[in-house]
């Protein structure tokens, strides 16, 4: 499919493009990752017992990670997309709305604000992940794209 911004055809990005895009945005946020992590951590052992320092880790870093999931294409892309060159926008033509660059990522930031639960919170977060990369490599979008009716698309020279 190729979306028309004005009169412009834009082809849709590969997987492999969307993938190396969202390796960009991981590696960005690890730094955040480890530097809250290590604050909330250190701050909780000192103030609690370790079990109770690291339930509040993860429930502070998955809020943070489901945050970044709701907001890293707020303006129509991320900085892996940026970098790699790509961008969202509406099936039906023309830019995604604000409401759609949010709900193509809600998946991704529900399954990791699943961090938050003991144990089981992370297998949840790797499977939504996991089923999203099963569906962009296999049918070309996420589900959240489906949902979002978005796609993600090289941008125009």
């Amino acid at each position: 499919m190729m979306p028309m911004t004005g009169t412009i055809a834009r082809a849709k990005a590969t997987p492999v493009d969307r993938l190396v895009a969202v390796i960009i945005d991981s590696i960005i946020m690890v730094p955040v990752y480890l530097v809250v992590g290590l604050v909330v951590g250190l701050t909780g052992a000192i103030l609690s017992s370790p079990m109770v320092a690291g339930f509040i880790t993860n429930a502070v870093v998955a809020v943070i990670g489901a945050a970044w999931f709701l907001m890293r294409d707020a303006m129509g892309l991320s900085i892996g997309k940026k970098i790699m060159g790509l961008e969202v926008v509406s099936k039906h033509g023309g830019p995604a709305s604000q409401e759609q660059l949010k709900k193509r990522n809600f998946t991704l930031a529900g399954g990791q604000a699943c961090v938050a639960v003991p144990f089981i919170g992370g297998l949840v977060a790797f499977a939504v992940n996991i089923y999203e990369a099963y569906m962009l490599f296999s049918k070309g979008e996420r589900y959240g794209d489906q949902m979002a009716e978005t796609m993600v698309v090289k941008k125009a020279a």
